[in-house]
């Protein structure tokens, strides 16, 4: 069994985690288990403003935002948005691995995402190496064991 897939069975549990990668089979795969998914492809190395804008454009923020760091709580933790968030919001770096500043900035962004996760029961995946502050995503992390499910014959 994958981690993604444990994740999957165990329903997608909200926080964040780090995955080593995040394409269109893993997309199929979280979609066939009927999640909506958002993968956010967002440049670290632009700098904050051009990467909360790449985050605004894809989870269609409203106009509102103002693009810094205040504006993403906000908005994430806005009641009247949360069934418009999809259940499990995918960032992918495409594969940089940032230092210095831009390092920063994507530890923020994920923290923001990550303490939203919780309070929206949403699941955020971090593609890449970075940032090493939340988990990896590992079959240890999420359980190696399947969930239950029932007995086959539905006693």
């Amino acid at each position: 069994m994958t981690p993604l897939l444990a994740l999957l069975l165990r329903g997608a549990p909200p926080g964040p985690w780090r995955i080593a990668e995040f394409g269109p089979v893993q997309q199929r795969l979280a979609e066939s288990f009927e999640y909506q998914v958002e993968v956010v492809a967002i440049d670290p190395g632009r700098g904050k403003r051009p990467m909360l804008e790449q985050v605004a454009e894809r989870l269609q923020f409203p106009d509102w935002f103002g693009k810094n760091w205040d504006a993403l709580n906000d908005v994430l933790a806005d009641p009247d948005r949360q069934p418009e968030l999809p259940r499990i919001i995918v960032l992918d770096p495409g594969g940089q691995v940032p230092d210095g500043t831009t390092a920063a900035d994507l530890e923020t962004l994920v923290a923001i995402f990550g303490q939203a996760a919780h309070q929206l029961q949403r699941c955020v995946l971090v593609v890449g190496p970075r940032p090493v502050s939340i988990p990896q995503l590992t079959l240890d992390a999420v359980g190696s064991q399947s969930p239950d499910l029932g007995d086959a014959d539905g006693a």
